[in-house]
């Protein structure tokens, strides 16, 4: 049985037909740019839901653990020409030592002063549609126990080969293209005489995920 239409007939069809051509015409006012803006909303909300992936810490900074793997995201940079991209990190093995033994019968490399080398090997498998920067795998942030926080650049004079890591550095190996993966190590030095941990962000500042390090004294 056909259903009546209720009210005017005529008013309701030239009602039907101007919402019809309104959205007609608002479609053909859509620019490129206007595409390109969803998309990119699409692409943040993405990386998004990839950096609060995995049970949070208290502050909510995921905790990445020895054979263990997290999800991570770059955030796009429309300034920077850098597109959003996405990987699975893998902390495959993770070392901490006062000294670095070197090769060829060489004296070993020793930390600083109240410092400790901590040695990071990582897979990362890109999982994304574009090319993995892991540049902001090479440094973090140092936070301490008591609050004392401070920046960690990358140790580049010595590898943690000698303690059964990689000898591969990241500083020198090629980011991973989609369906690709590196292996490679990250060394830094930092505070030997407190436990804390280091955390890593992406290029926009947005915590990645964070690696515990251990008191040496």
């Amino acid at each position: 049985m056909a259903r009546r239409l209720h009210g005017t007939p005529a008013r309701g069809l030239l009602a039907a037909v101007g919402a019809t051509a309104a959205v007609g015409m608002l479609a053909a006012c859509g620019t490129a740019g206007d595409a390109a803006h969803m998309r990119n909303g699409a692409v943040q909300a993405s990386a998004a839901a990839a950096r609060t992936t995995a049970a949070p810490s208290d502050d909510h900074v995921r905790v990445l653990k020895e054979d263990r793997t997290l999800p991570v995201a770059i955030s796009p940079n429309d300034v920077l020409d850098i597109p959003a991209s996405s990987a699975e990190v893998t902390l495959t093995e993770l070392k901490q030592a006062d000294s670095l033994p070197s090769d060829a019968g060489l004296d070993p490399e020793v930390a600083d002063p109240g410092m400790t080398f901590v040695c990071l090997e990582m897979k990362v498998q890109n999982t994304g549609g574009a090319e993995f920067d892991t540049s902001p795998l090479t440094h973090a942030r140092w936070t301490g126990e008591d609050g004392e926080t401070k920046n960690i650049e990358p140790f580049t004079n010595s590898a943690c080969a000698g303690l059964g890591v990689a000898d591969e550095n990241f500083l020198n190996e090629p980011d991973p293209r989609p369906g690709e993966f590196v292996k490679a190590t990250t060394v830094l030095m930092v505070p030997d005489d407190q436990p804390g941990y280091l955390e890593f962000e992406d290029g926009q500042e947005f915590a990645m995920f964070k690696v515990e390090t251990r008191a040496a004294r």
